[in-house]
Protein backbone atom coordinates (compact mmCIF):
# COMPACT_ATOMS: atom_id res chain seq x y z
CA UNK A 1 0.00 0.00 0.00
CA UNK A 2 0.99 4.05 -0.86
CA UNK A 3 -0.15 6.62 0.95
CA UNK A 4 0.35 10.18 -0.20
CA UNK A 5 -0.12 13.45 2.34
CA UNK A 6 0.24 17.00 0.80
CA UNK A 7 -0.06 19.98 2.20
CA UNK A 8 -3.70 22.03 1.78
CA UNK A 9 -4.74 25.27 1.75
CA UNK A 10 -5.59 26.52 5.09
CA UNK A 11 -9.28 28.90 3.92
CA UNK A 12 -10.58 27.48 0.43
CA UNK A 13 -13.27 29.37 -1.00
CA UNK A 14 -15.38 29.69 -4.22
CA UNK A 15 -13.11 32.58 -4.88
CA UNK A 16 -10.34 30.39 -4.48
CA UNK A 17 -11.29 27.26 -6.65
CA UNK A 18 -12.52 29.63 -9.70
CA UNK A 19 -8.25 30.79 -9.57
CA UNK A 20 -7.09 27.29 -8.81
CA UNK A 21 -9.33 26.12 -12.15
CA UNK A 22 -7.98 28.78 -14.07
CA UNK A 23 -4.14 28.02 -13.70
CA UNK A 24 -5.20 24.22 -14.33
CA UNK A 25 -6.07 25.56 -18.03
CA UNK A 26 -2.83 27.18 -18.33
CA UNK A 27 -1.14 24.17 -17.88
CA UNK A 28 2.50 23.69 -19.17
CA UNK A 29 2.83 20.39 -21.77
CA UNK A 30 5.76 19.91 -19.45
CA UNK A 31 4.06 19.72 -16.32
CA UNK A 32 1.07 17.55 -17.93
CA UNK A 33 3.71 14.81 -19.63
CA UNK A 34 5.19 14.57 -16.05
CA UNK A 35 2.13 13.86 -14.77
CA UNK A 36 1.28 11.59 -17.88
CA UNK A 37 4.17 9.47 -16.40
CA UNK A 38 2.84 8.73 -12.78
CA UNK A 39 -0.74 8.45 -13.80
CA UNK A 40 -0.79 7.09 -17.08
CA UNK A 41 -3.96 8.75 -18.60
CA UNK A 42 -6.33 7.15 -21.00
CA UNK A 43 -6.09 8.62 -24.11
CA UNK A 44 -7.77 6.52 -26.22
CA UNK A 45 -11.04 8.51 -25.84
CA UNK A 46 -9.31 12.56 -25.62
CA UNK A 47 -10.83 14.82 -28.42
CA UNK A 48 -8.42 17.49 -28.98
CA UNK A 49 -10.22 19.12 -32.01
CA UNK A 50 -12.12 21.72 -30.21
CA UNK A 51 -9.43 22.44 -28.20
CA UNK A 52 -6.85 23.70 -30.24
CA UNK A 53 -5.57 27.26 -29.71
CA UNK A 54 -2.82 29.51 -31.36
CA UNK A 55 -0.33 28.00 -28.86
CA UNK A 56 -0.91 24.55 -29.73
CA UNK A 57 0.28 25.48 -33.53
CA UNK A 58 3.95 24.81 -32.24
CA UNK A 59 3.02 21.83 -30.39
CA UNK A 60 0.76 19.51 -33.31
CA UNK A 61 1.93 15.98 -32.06
CA UNK A 62 -1.34 14.62 -31.51
CA UNK A 63 -0.32 12.66 -28.14
CA UNK A 64 1.10 15.76 -26.19
CA UNK A 65 -2.16 17.41 -27.17
CA UNK A 66 -4.11 14.67 -25.78
CA UNK A 67 -1.93 14.05 -22.65
CA UNK A 68 -1.96 17.95 -22.05
CA UNK A 69 -6.18 17.67 -22.50
CA UNK A 70 -6.19 14.77 -20.35
CA UNK A 71 -4.13 15.99 -17.29
CA UNK A 72 -6.76 19.83 -17.72
CA UNK A 73 -9.53 17.73 -17.40
CA UNK A 74 -7.97 15.50 -14.36
CA UNK A 75 -7.02 18.56 -12.55
CA UNK A 76 -10.71 19.95 -12.92
CA UNK A 77 -11.67 16.83 -11.33
CA UNK A 78 -9.38 16.68 -8.25
CA UNK A 79 -10.68 20.22 -7.44
CA UNK A 80 -14.36 19.38 -7.65
CA UNK A 81 -13.57 16.32 -6.02
CA UNK A 82 -10.28 16.94 -3.78
CA UNK A 83 -10.17 20.69 -2.98
CA UNK A 84 -14.04 21.95 -3.48
CA UNK A 85 -15.19 19.48 -0.25
CA UNK A 86 -12.43 21.84 2.18
CA UNK A 87 -14.71 24.96 1.14
CA UNK A 88 -15.68 26.50 4.62
CA UNK A 89 -14.25 22.94 6.31
CA UNK A 90 -13.25 24.87 9.61
CA UNK A 91 -16.55 25.92 10.52
CA UNK A 92 -18.17 21.97 10.08
CA UNK A 93 -18.09 19.98 12.64
CA UNK A 94 -18.91 16.18 12.71
CA UNK A 95 -18.91 13.80 9.23
CA UNK A 96 -17.52 15.36 5.86
CA UNK A 97 -19.04 15.85 2.93
CA UNK A 98 -16.42 14.72 0.45
CA UNK A 99 -15.27 11.21 -0.75
CA UNK A 100 -14.76 8.71 1.83
CA UNK A 101 -11.25 7.89 0.41
CA UNK A 102 -9.85 10.88 1.17
CA UNK A 103 -8.85 12.53 4.82
CA UNK A 104 -8.66 15.73 5.61
CA UNK A 105 -6.38 16.57 8.80
CA UNK A 106 -4.73 19.04 10.58
CA UNK A 107 -0.90 19.04 12.33
CA UNK A 108 -0.77 21.73 14.25
CA UNK A 109 -1.88 25.24 12.21
CA UNK A 110 -1.60 23.05 8.79
CA UNK A 111 -3.92 21.50 6.93
CA UNK A 112 -3.55 17.79 5.05
CA UNK A 113 -4.77 15.51 2.60
CA UNK A 114 -4.39 11.81 2.55
CA UNK A 115 -4.86 9.15 0.19
CA UNK A 116 -3.46 5.52 0.00
CA UNK A 117 -3.31 3.11 -2.69
CA UNK A 118 -3.13 -0.33 -3.20
CA UNK A 119 -1.05 -2.32 -5.44
CA UNK A 120 -1.22 -5.78 -6.98
CA UNK A 121 -3.24 -7.43 -9.84
CA UNK A 122 -6.24 -7.89 -7.75
CA UNK A 123 -7.31 -4.22 -6.60
CA UNK A 124 -9.16 -2.04 -9.60
CA UNK A 125 -7.81 1.08 -10.79
CA UNK A 126 -10.77 2.77 -9.28
CA UNK A 127 -9.31 1.43 -6.01
CA UNK A 128 -6.64 4.66 -6.31
CA UNK A 129 -8.83 7.80 -7.95
CA UNK A 130 -7.88 9.61 -4.99
CA UNK A 131 -4.93 8.95 -4.35
CA UNK A 132 -4.62 9.89 -8.09
CA UNK A 133 -6.17 13.22 -7.69
CA UNK A 134 -3.89 13.72 -4.71
CA UNK A 135 -1.04 13.11 -7.09
CA UNK A 136 -1.81 15.18 -9.91
CA UNK A 137 -2.49 17.82 -7.34
CA UNK A 138 1.20 17.35 -6.00
CA UNK A 139 2.75 17.45 -9.39
CA UNK A 140 1.23 20.09 -11.11
CA UNK A 141 2.10 22.72 -8.35
CA UNK A 142 -0.99 24.25 -8.54
CA UNK A 143 -1.32 24.78 -5.10
CA UNK A 144 2.23 26.23 -4.40
CA UNK A 145 1.00 29.47 -4.66
CA UNK A 146 -2.15 28.99 -2.10
CA UNK A 147 0.63 27.89 0.79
Amino acid sequence: MQIIIIKAPSDVSIDIIKKLKDRVRKISYDKSYIMNKYIKYDLDDIDISDDLSEKDLFNLKDEALKINKAAICHLIEAIDEVISPMIAISTRIGAGIGRQDISYFDIGNDKYIAAARRDGYHYSKTESIAYNYILALNLSEILEQLL
